[in-house]
């Protein structure tokens, strides 16, 4: 256990007690430690535990391994803490607490008789909170799944396929009665393929990846479920759902100085929307009273707002470590994004009611200003001191 009081309290599950016995004539040794459970025999060795378990098989012309451990630390239980601010500046926002489980797992197989290796992970949450300011007008959240996944194939530490995927889907309920309010679901998967080369002090690598990510969302408020007096509707649903299909090309070359005294990085890349589709819809019922005269309305729609729109992006990074105690860094990320026809249209609509460019033209304030943005943006330096 790390913390705990009387508002809030966080579990680490790692024992610490120990029992062991060794008998070498056999080769053979185990051990005990609280939820852990070791064994070795010769070739053969496996632990098992709360915070996952590691198996291995090795010979003199085979190895076989397999690890899998519980993101380094355990499972891992939060409470939050009874009044925590969730808002700080003028308006403080105060929860009555709630509990959080995260969980997180990595496994690896390496090969020896060839040079291939296996790697999966994942990393998941879960979580809810209780009564609040808002509970009695607006309800309270749940995190039902949030998860983060991860496979990858490495040949002869020069090609890698891999894969990595991410979810979220945060929930909303009114008080009471546990009435559904609203609440979206995101995912984003990407695959693809990098090569890497070394060449003396040199390393070149290329990538190519497919990038999915969308997104549905959906709000369903009704006088059911929104029981405060002056709620106007008798019911207010929208829904609303986003695609993309992205395809990320880069390269990059790396130089090492002997000794590592120097280290230079770039990196150029772009990222272009093949396709992409979002759509809408939306209908309300106001209430009919002294207060609402019980409108109604719908509206509903299609889009194509990022096919066709790119990012080009470049990185380089030097660091300098002319002594043990001491290095300077100096990184610099641009970015600069393409736009497609939707968003062409959209931005034009939306700025054709603006005010109008100033007369003159491009001033050479605008100028400096322009050129102070393009050189400062993305860059970042420091120095670190090692004792």
């Amino acid at each position: 256990m790390l913390y705990t009081d009387s508002a809030g309290s966080i579990w680490w599950w790692q024992p610490r007690l120990s029992v062991s016995a060794q008998d070498n004539t056999k080769g053979m040794n185990g051990c005990v430690s609280g939820g852990q459970i070791r064994f070795e025999h010769q070739n053969i060795r496996s632990t098992i535990s709360g915070g996952g378990a590691e198996m291995a098989v090795q010979n003199n012309w085979f190895n076989f391994s397999v690890l899998t451990r519980v993101a380094d630390f355990g499972p891992l239980m939060l409470r939050i803490p009874k009044g925590a601010p969730l808002v700080d500046g003028d308006a403080i926002v105060t929860n009555s607490g709630g509990t959080t489980f995260i969980y997180g797992n990595t496994a690896a197989v390496h090969f020896a008789a060839f040079p291939l290796s296996l790697c999966a992970g994942a990393f998941l949450a879960a979580g809810d909170w209780g009564e609040g300011d808002l509970y009695y007008c607006y309800g309270y959240p749940v995190l039902p799944v949030f998860g983060i996944y991860n496979a990858s194939i490495i040949w002869n530490n020069m090609l890698r396929f891999s894969f990595l995927g991410f979810r979220a889907a945060p929930q909303l309920y009114s008080n009471g009665d546990n009435f559904y309010l609203g609440g979206f679901d995101i995912q984003c998967y990407m695959g693809g393929s990098e090569l890497y080369l070394r060449l003396q002090n040199h390393r070149l690598s290329f990538a190519a990846r497919y990038i999915y990510t969308g997104g549905i969302g959906r709000v369903s408020l009704t006088a059911e479920n929104q029981l405060y007096l002056f709620f106007p509707y008798k019911y207010l649903i929208a829904d609303g759902d986003m695609r993309l299909h992205i395809i990320n090309f880069d390269a990059g070359w790396e130089m090492y100085s002997p000794h590592d005294i120097s280290h230079i990085q770039l990196r150029l890349g772009a990222a272009v929307c093949l396709y992409d589709e979002e759509s809408y819809s939306a209908s309300y019922l106001e209430k009919n009273n002294f207060i609402f005269n019980g409108n109604s309305g719908s509206v509903q729609g299609t889009a194509n707002l990022f096919q066709g729109t790119s990012l080009l992006y470049g990185y380089i990074s030097y660091t300098f470590r002319p002594l043990s105690f001491f290095s300077l860094s100096v990184k610099k990320l641009t970015v600069v994004p393409v736009l497609g026809n939707g968003l062409k249209k959209l931005l034009a609509g939306q700025s054709s009611g603006g005010d109008s460019v100033a007369e003159g033209g491009f001033t050479q304030d605008m100028l400096r200003q322009t050129v102070k943005t393009v050189l400062l943006s993305g860059l970042t330096v420091s120095v670190s001191l090692y004792f």
